[in-house]
Protein backbone atom coordinates (compact mmCIF):
# COMPACT_ATOMS: atom_id res chain seq x y z
CA UNK A 1 0.00 0.00 0.00
CA UNK A 2 0.91 3.70 0.09
CA UNK A 3 3.33 4.35 3.00
CA UNK A 4 2.06 7.49 2.80
CA UNK A 5 -1.19 5.96 4.67
CA UNK A 6 1.13 6.15 7.53
CA UNK A 7 2.87 9.16 7.81
CA UNK A 8 0.62 10.71 10.72
CA UNK A 9 1.84 10.99 14.59
CA UNK A 10 4.41 8.08 14.73
CA UNK A 11 4.47 8.33 18.87
CA UNK A 12 3.99 5.83 20.91
CA UNK A 13 4.14 4.40 24.63
CA UNK A 14 6.16 1.12 24.96
CA UNK A 15 5.40 -0.50 28.36
CA UNK A 16 6.21 -3.98 30.21
CA UNK A 17 7.98 -5.29 33.10
CA UNK A 18 11.79 -5.74 32.73
CA UNK A 19 13.15 -7.86 30.28
CA UNK A 20 10.36 -8.02 27.72
CA UNK A 21 12.39 -6.71 24.98
CA UNK A 22 11.27 -3.03 24.77
CA UNK A 23 14.40 -1.44 23.46
CA UNK A 24 15.00 -4.12 20.93
CA UNK A 25 11.17 -3.69 19.39
CA UNK A 26 11.53 -0.07 19.43
CA UNK A 27 14.61 -1.05 17.28
CA UNK A 28 12.03 -3.36 14.95
CA UNK A 29 9.57 -1.19 14.62
CA UNK A 30 12.07 1.73 13.79
CA UNK A 31 13.55 -0.74 10.87
CA UNK A 32 9.86 -1.49 9.90
CA UNK A 33 8.84 2.11 8.81
CA UNK A 34 12.23 3.07 7.39
CA UNK A 35 11.78 -0.43 5.22
CA UNK A 36 8.14 0.56 4.05
CA UNK A 37 9.33 4.16 3.44
CA UNK A 38 7.26 5.59 6.33
CA UNK A 39 10.67 7.43 8.28
CA UNK A 40 13.33 8.61 5.78
CA UNK A 41 16.21 7.58 7.44
CA UNK A 42 17.12 4.19 9.85
CA UNK A 43 18.61 5.86 12.82
CA UNK A 44 17.74 5.01 16.32
CA UNK A 45 18.61 7.11 19.14
CA UNK A 46 17.97 5.96 22.55
CA UNK A 47 18.16 8.42 25.02
CA UNK A 48 17.53 7.91 29.38
CA UNK A 49 15.17 10.01 30.66
CA UNK A 50 17.04 11.39 33.54
CA UNK A 51 20.05 12.58 30.80
CA UNK A 52 17.40 15.07 29.33
CA UNK A 53 16.88 17.14 32.35
CA UNK A 54 19.37 19.64 32.65
CA UNK A 55 21.88 20.36 35.48
CA UNK A 56 21.11 23.54 35.50
CA UNK A 57 19.07 26.51 34.39
CA UNK A 58 18.63 26.81 30.81
CA UNK A 59 20.21 23.46 30.01
CA UNK A 60 17.27 21.17 29.63
CA UNK A 61 15.56 22.63 26.76
CA UNK A 62 18.94 22.80 24.58
CA UNK A 63 19.45 18.94 25.87
CA UNK A 64 16.11 17.71 24.39
CA UNK A 65 16.42 19.59 20.96
CA UNK A 66 19.48 17.76 20.80
CA UNK A 67 18.49 14.44 21.16
CA UNK A 68 15.51 15.26 18.94
CA UNK A 69 17.59 16.64 16.08
CA UNK A 70 20.33 13.60 16.40
CA UNK A 71 17.36 11.33 15.55
CA UNK A 72 15.57 13.11 13.01
CA UNK A 73 13.65 11.22 10.02
CA UNK A 74 14.40 7.93 12.64
CA UNK A 75 13.24 7.01 16.03
CA UNK A 76 13.74 8.59 19.28
CA UNK A 77 13.39 6.05 21.95
CA UNK A 78 13.36 7.30 25.82
CA UNK A 79 14.14 4.48 28.67
CA UNK A 80 12.70 4.78 32.19
CA UNK A 81 10.50 7.82 30.46
CA UNK A 82 8.65 8.03 33.40
CA UNK A 83 11.82 9.78 35.36
CA UNK A 84 10.50 13.01 33.37
CA UNK A 85 8.25 13.40 36.29
CA UNK A 86 9.05 10.80 38.75
CA UNK A 87 8.25 11.59 42.43
CA UNK A 88 6.40 14.33 41.39
CA UNK A 89 8.36 15.90 38.94
CA UNK A 90 11.74 18.66 39.92
CA UNK A 91 11.54 22.15 38.48
CA UNK A 92 13.20 20.74 35.54
CA UNK A 93 10.87 18.14 34.83
CA UNK A 94 8.20 20.71 33.56
CA UNK A 95 10.59 22.15 31.03
CA UNK A 96 11.72 18.88 29.97
CA UNK A 97 8.05 17.69 29.30
CA UNK A 98 6.97 20.90 27.49
CA UNK A 99 10.26 21.10 25.25
CA UNK A 100 9.69 17.48 24.31
CA UNK A 101 6.05 17.90 23.67
CA UNK A 102 6.66 20.92 21.45
CA UNK A 103 9.64 19.17 19.46
CA UNK A 104 7.17 16.27 18.84
CA UNK A 105 3.94 18.64 17.56
CA UNK A 106 6.51 20.28 15.35
CA UNK A 107 7.69 16.60 13.52
CA UNK A 108 4.48 15.07 13.62
CA UNK A 109 5.76 12.63 10.19
CA UNK A 110 9.34 12.72 10.25
CA UNK A 111 10.30 11.15 13.34
CA UNK A 112 8.93 8.41 15.76
CA UNK A 113 9.61 8.96 19.84
CA UNK A 114 8.93 5.93 22.00
CA UNK A 115 8.40 6.71 25.57
CA UNK A 116 9.01 3.46 27.07
CA UNK A 117 8.81 2.00 30.93
CA UNK A 118 6.48 0.46 32.94
CA UNK A 119 2.58 0.56 32.82
CA UNK A 120 1.92 2.23 35.92
CA UNK A 121 4.70 4.28 36.24
CA UNK A 122 4.29 5.83 32.91
CA UNK A 123 0.07 6.26 33.52
CA UNK A 124 1.73 8.71 35.85
CA UNK A 125 3.68 10.28 33.76
CA UNK A 126 0.88 10.77 31.34
CA UNK A 127 -1.47 12.37 34.59
CA UNK A 128 1.67 15.04 34.51
CA UNK A 129 0.72 17.08 31.55
CA UNK A 130 -2.50 16.67 29.39
CA UNK A 131 -0.24 16.92 25.75
CA UNK A 132 1.41 13.80 26.37
CA UNK A 133 -1.64 11.73 26.81
CA UNK A 134 -2.75 13.08 23.78
CA UNK A 135 0.19 12.68 21.63
CA UNK A 136 1.23 9.76 22.83
CA UNK A 137 -2.17 7.98 22.52
CA UNK A 138 -1.21 4.61 20.85
CA UNK A 139 0.44 2.22 23.57
CA UNK A 140 2.11 -1.14 23.41
CA UNK A 141 2.23 -3.12 25.94
CA UNK A 142 4.74 -6.13 25.72
CA UNK A 143 3.50 -9.16 27.96
CA UNK A 144 4.97 -11.42 30.58
CA UNK A 145 6.81 -14.26 28.61
CA UNK A 146 5.34 -17.50 29.73
CA UNK A 147 7.47 -20.64 31.29
CA UNK A 148 7.67 -22.26 27.75
CA UNK A 149 8.82 -19.15 26.25
CA UNK A 150 11.52 -18.70 28.63
CA UNK A 151 12.79 -22.16 28.46
CA UNK A 152 13.14 -21.45 23.94
CA UNK A 153 14.65 -18.52 25.15
CA UNK A 154 17.18 -20.36 27.49
CA UNK A 155 17.55 -22.95 24.96
CA UNK A 156 19.09 -20.53 22.19
CA UNK A 157 20.88 -18.67 24.68
CA UNK A 158 22.52 -21.56 25.47
CA UNK A 159 23.26 -22.16 22.00
CA UNK A 160 24.33 -18.45 20.90
CA UNK A 161 26.32 -18.15 23.58
CA UNK A 162 28.33 -21.58 24.42
CA UNK A 163 27.31 -23.38 21.12
CA UNK A 164 25.73 -25.89 23.47
CA UNK A 165 22.59 -27.78 23.03
CA UNK A 166 19.60 -29.08 25.10
CA UNK A 167 19.64 -32.71 26.21
CA UNK A 168 15.94 -34.64 24.63
CA UNK A 169 13.42 -33.53 26.57
CA UNK A 170 14.88 -30.92 28.32
CA UNK A 171 12.98 -27.81 26.70
CA UNK A 172 9.64 -29.05 28.41
CA UNK A 173 11.36 -29.85 32.09
CA UNK A 174 12.85 -26.66 32.15
CA UNK A 175 9.48 -24.71 31.33
CA UNK A 176 8.05 -26.70 34.46
CA UNK A 177 10.87 -26.45 36.39
CA UNK A 178 10.95 -22.66 36.30
CA UNK A 179 7.10 -22.77 36.84
CA UNK A 180 7.65 -24.15 40.12
CA UNK A 181 10.68 -22.60 41.19
CA UNK A 182 11.00 -19.29 39.35
CA UNK A 183 6.87 -18.92 38.97
CA UNK A 184 7.47 -15.96 41.14
CA UNK A 185 10.28 -13.99 39.65
CA UNK A 186 9.21 -14.04 36.07
CA UNK A 187 7.28 -10.51 36.14
CA UNK A 188 10.81 -8.97 37.63
CA UNK A 189 13.52 -10.27 35.07
CA UNK A 190 11.65 -12.32 32.49
CA UNK A 191 14.07 -12.72 29.49
CA UNK A 192 16.82 -12.07 31.67
CA UNK A 193 16.03 -14.71 33.90
CA UNK A 194 16.36 -17.43 30.97
CA UNK A 195 20.12 -15.84 29.94
CA UNK A 196 20.74 -16.11 33.77
CA UNK A 197 19.43 -19.75 33.84
CA UNK A 198 21.59 -20.69 30.74
CA UNK A 199 24.69 -19.22 32.04
CA UNK A 200 24.43 -20.97 35.58
CA UNK A 201 23.75 -24.25 33.43
CA UNK A 202 26.99 -24.14 31.41
CA UNK A 203 29.34 -23.17 35.01
CA UNK A 204 28.10 -26.53 36.52
CA UNK A 205 28.39 -28.14 33.13
CA UNK A 206 32.35 -26.88 33.11
CA UNK A 207 32.25 -28.39 37.01
CA UNK A 208 30.71 -31.41 36.41
CA UNK A 209 33.04 -32.33 32.92
CA UNK A 210 35.78 -30.85 34.43
CA UNK A 211 36.18 -33.41 37.62
CA UNK A 212 38.75 -36.15 36.15
CA UNK A 213 37.45 -38.38 39.14
CA UNK A 214 33.82 -38.48 38.05
CA UNK A 215 31.96 -40.02 35.35
CA UNK A 216 30.96 -37.30 33.34
CA UNK A 217 34.76 -36.17 33.05
CA UNK A 218 34.44 -37.08 28.73
CA UNK A 219 34.62 -35.20 25.46
CA UNK A 220 33.05 -34.81 22.41
CA UNK A 221 28.99 -34.57 21.88
CA UNK A 222 28.68 -35.17 25.48
CA UNK A 223 30.48 -32.42 26.68
CA UNK A 224 28.29 -29.70 24.99
CA UNK A 225 25.24 -31.02 25.57
CA UNK A 226 23.15 -29.84 28.77
CA UNK A 227 21.07 -32.48 30.97
CA UNK A 228 18.18 -31.50 33.96
CA UNK A 229 20.71 -31.40 36.64
CA UNK A 230 22.60 -28.75 35.01
CA UNK A 231 19.69 -26.79 35.86
CA UNK A 232 19.22 -28.58 39.09
CA UNK A 233 15.61 -29.65 37.85
CA UNK A 234 13.97 -32.01 39.88
CA UNK A 235 12.03 -35.15 39.28
CA UNK A 236 8.93 -32.78 40.10
CA UNK A 237 9.40 -30.82 36.97
CA UNK A 238 10.46 -34.34 34.62
CA UNK A 239 7.58 -36.16 35.79
CA UNK A 240 5.33 -32.96 34.89
CA UNK A 241 6.61 -33.73 31.72
CA UNK A 242 6.16 -37.37 31.41
CA UNK A 243 2.64 -37.01 32.34
CA UNK A 244 2.11 -34.87 29.75
CA UNK A 245 3.44 -37.16 26.81
CA UNK A 246 5.62 -34.93 25.18
CA UNK A 247 8.17 -32.10 25.60
CA UNK A 248 6.94 -29.37 24.08
CA UNK A 249 3.20 -27.85 22.89
CA UNK A 250 2.52 -26.81 19.85
CA UNK A 251 1.08 -23.17 19.14
CA UNK A 252 -1.15 -21.41 16.69
CA UNK A 253 0.87 -20.95 13.52
CA UNK A 254 -0.52 -17.19 13.13
CA UNK A 255 0.82 -16.31 16.75
CA UNK A 256 4.74 -17.60 15.98
CA UNK A 257 6.00 -15.00 13.82
CA UNK A 258 5.27 -12.72 16.90
CA UNK A 259 6.27 -14.83 19.45
CA UNK A 260 9.80 -15.50 17.66
CA UNK A 261 10.22 -11.76 17.19
CA UNK A 262 10.03 -11.10 20.74
CA UNK A 263 12.18 -14.10 21.84
CA UNK A 264 14.99 -12.60 19.47
CA UNK A 265 13.94 -9.50 20.97
CA UNK A 266 14.87 -10.19 24.56
CA UNK A 267 17.92 -12.33 23.54
CA UNK A 268 19.38 -9.24 21.63
CA UNK A 269 18.37 -6.58 24.54
CA UNK A 270 20.41 -9.11 27.36
CA UNK A 271 23.27 -8.62 25.22
CA UNK A 272 23.43 -5.32 25.41
CA UNK A 273 21.88 -5.29 28.93
CA UNK A 274 22.83 -8.06 30.94
CA UNK A 275 20.51 -9.92 33.27
CA UNK A 276 20.37 -8.75 37.27
CA UNK A 277 21.21 -11.19 39.79
CA UNK A 278 17.93 -13.65 40.65
CA UNK A 279 17.84 -15.90 43.26
CA UNK A 280 19.03 -19.67 42.90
Amino acid sequence: GDPRVLQTSLNLRLTGNPGTGKTTVARLIGKYLYAHGVLPRDTFVERNALALKGQFVGQTAPTVIEAVKDAMGGCLFIDEAYALADRGGDKFSGEVVRTLLTEVENHRTGLLVVLAGYADKMDKLMDSDPGLRRRFSLVLQLEDYNPEELAEICERAAADRFKLSFAPGLRGALAAHIQIQHGREIKQHNGGLAVTLAERAFRRLATRLGDPSGAEAISGQSSRELLPEDFQIGDAAVAVVTAAGGTQQGQPSSSVSMKNSRREASLQEQRVNPPKRVRQ
